[in-house]
């Protein structure tokens, strides 16, 4: 892979998504509609941990921060987000100076009896704007992402 020269800024046009949910929704339309910007790759059994840190304009309610009270002020505000590997489950983190607050626990990626093996994972930088009815693309700048994978 080659190397992120930092920062940079991309855009993704309106009605942008990758998201999938059994059964029935599959949102596919990020790639090659949305940008992306991969990092690095390794097998999902050696991943530690990822930070990003980006800003971009908040403007809906849907690209708000995570201390939000729910007014939209517009402007930007450079956040980090960082996953965690815990075990067989996955930790996603708003940071905030020294604070952590968790955001959402994904217990599925390593399951048990093996799940996962033999995956390869890639960690990378993506822009989607979901809504289909947004006006304009949403541009973010990142100003850093870094991969720790255990050593083999």
């Amino acid at each position: 892979m080659s190397e992120l020269q930092f920062p940079f800024t991309f855009a993704a046009d309106p009605n942008t998504d990758l998201w999938k949910k059994p059964p029935s929704h599959d949102a596919k339309n990020a790639h090659p509609k949305a940008p992306v910007r991969p990092l690095s790759k390794a097998p999902l059994a050696q991943f530690q941990s990822a930070s990003v840190s980006f800003t971009c304009p908040y403007t809906v309610h849907v690209t708000t921060l995570p201390d939000a009270d729910g007014h939209v002020v517009a402007g930007k505000k450079s956040i980090t987000v960082r996953v965690e590997r815990d075990g067989v489950t996955l930790w996603v983190y708003w940071v905030n100076g020294d604070e952590k607050v968790a955001l959402r626990e994904i217990a599925w990626v390593y399951g048990p009896d093996g799940a996962g093996e033999g995956w390869e994972l890639e960690v990378g930088a993506l822009v989607a704007r979901p809504n289909p009815e947004a006006k304009d693309q949403l541009v973010a700048t990142f100003q850093n992402l870094e991969v720790a994978w255990a050593k083999q």
